[in-house]
């Protein structure tokens, strides 16, 4: 008898669940998707997915301008990537020389500061590189944003939505809520910002401040990453797109 009643018990608070989700959809995390997926914003996937889909790799110069707890740093950059993981970024002193390098493949992490011969190595894919230099960005993230090819989070649902100078598409994930907004010009074909959110809260914003054409291809040449922890601007003032590129640059090595 005590088994059956909570037996039946039991199969009255799940049936009382669900249906107050019904009514209380906000609460339950999933007011939104009972709705079909936005045709619109399928087609603007498509579209984003289609933007330099045959730039494969690059290398470039500029400069790094980060903002971090009241303090202001500068440098010029040397930087190259190959596919959707390989990066490698150098911070160069006044004479051209590497102060710092740092590295990722699709296995590894690599930092290496060349004042001390610090060195730092961890094994694993797209970690963030937020130790260094206080924004929380991965690097198939920032190859997605320096290619105008922003990296997509995993999402259920897409919405298009009109704002006052042009789109914004927001992509949400069951339980999790909002994961990703993209704004888009009126076009809808143009990135003006990106969100990134973690717990429902923005984790860093992209600001694409200044696109230019380079050998047929619309990309970033200044951009803004914002974060609770930091500010970094990037602006690339050289850029090779599609040249051959030795893998073996983005396992950096300790030094002697």
């Amino acid at each position: 008898m005590i088994n059956n009643k909570f037996f039946i018990i039991g199969i009255f608070f799940f049936f009382l669940f669900f249906t107050s989700c019904g009514h209380i959809n906000k609460w339950c995390g999933l007011e939104e998707y009972d709705l079909p997926y936005d045709k619109d914003a399928q087609i603007v996937l498509s579209n984003l997915a289609d933007i330099n889909h045959d730039l494969t790799s690059f290398k470039g110069l500029g400069k790094i301008r980060l903002y971090s707890n009241g303090n202001f740093l500068a440098y010029r950059i040397a930087l190259a990537a190959s596919g959707k993981e390989s990066l490698r970024i150098e911070v160069l002193n006044p004479l051209g020389h590497p102060v710092i390098s740092l590295s990722s493949n699709e296995t590894a992490l690599y930092f290496l500061s060349h004042g001390n011969n610090y060195t730092f190595k961890k094994l694993s894919r797209n970690t963030r590189f937020d130790k260094f230099i206080d924004v929380p960005i991965s690097s198939n993230e920032l190859i997605g944003i320096l290619e105008a090819r922003p990296y997509i989070y995993p999402h259920d649902i897409g919405i298009l939505s009109k704002i006052d100078n042009g789109y914004v598409l927001t992509l949400k994930k069951k339980w999790k809520g909002i994961v990703q907004k993209i704004y888009l010009d009126e076009t809808k074909s143009n990135l003006n910002k990106i969100e990134y959110f973690t717990n429902k809260k923005i984790l860093y914003s992209v600001i694409f401040k200044k696109m230019e054409n380079q050998d047929g291809y619309i990309v970033p040449t200044k951009v803004f990453i914002l974060s609770d922890s930091g500010e970094l601007e990037i602006e690339i003032y050289k850029l090779y797109i599609n040249i051959s590129i030795d893998e073996s640059i983005f396992t950096l090595k300790p030094p002697g």
